[in-house]
């Protein structure tokens, strides 16, 4: 809301690419490292090679495919949350936010998209977004907190 007046679209487009991808994380139950299961349909395969055939061990590598895709999930949704992160960011250089506040949302976003995408590659990358990242949350939250309380409400005039 308190970018809305600077830039409606980049605005709303922001908060879209970056709120939507938490609701998706949590419609998709994950842990992003693999899971368990992977090890109990291997051995299900292995021995369906032997005993039920071809169509036994379709059924396990397809369970095996979409348990793989689901733990991928978390990887797209930490781009699109970073990419949102860095457009909020971008939009708040223009406002009434410190503009401190807005480049180390840019450096946080920008960080995120390339950790995310190399998550597994280059962990330590990782680590630093997550440091930049909540660096910007906390700022983001005083820096609302202290617009607030110089903010005239709307509606203590008429009392």
């Amino acid at each position: 809301m308190a970018l809305s007046p600077l830039n409606k679209s980049l605005a709303l487009m922001a908060t879209v690419i970056g709120a939507l991808p938490w609701a998706l994380f949590l419609a998709v139950p994950v842990t992003s490292r693999g899971s368990m299961i992977l090890v109990n349909l291997s051995d299900s395969y292995a021995n369906a090679i032997s005993t039920a055939g071809a169509d036994a061990r379709l059924r396990y590598a397809a369970a095996a495919e979409a348990v793989i895709a689901e733990n991928n999930t978390p990887a797209a949704v930490g781009a699109l949350s970073a990419l949102g992160i860095l457009l909020i960011s971008l939009t708040m250089l223009k406002g009434v936010l410190p503009r401190a506040v807005a480049w180390l949302g840019v450096a946080a976003g920008a960080v995120g998209v390339v950790a995310e995408a190399l998550r597994f590659a280059v962990p330590e990358l990782y680590l630093v977004y997550g440091i930049l990242m909540w660096a910007w949350f906390t700022a983001v939250g005083i820096a609302l907190i202290r617009l607030s309380r110089r903010t005239p409400r709307a509606g203590g005039a008429a009392a």
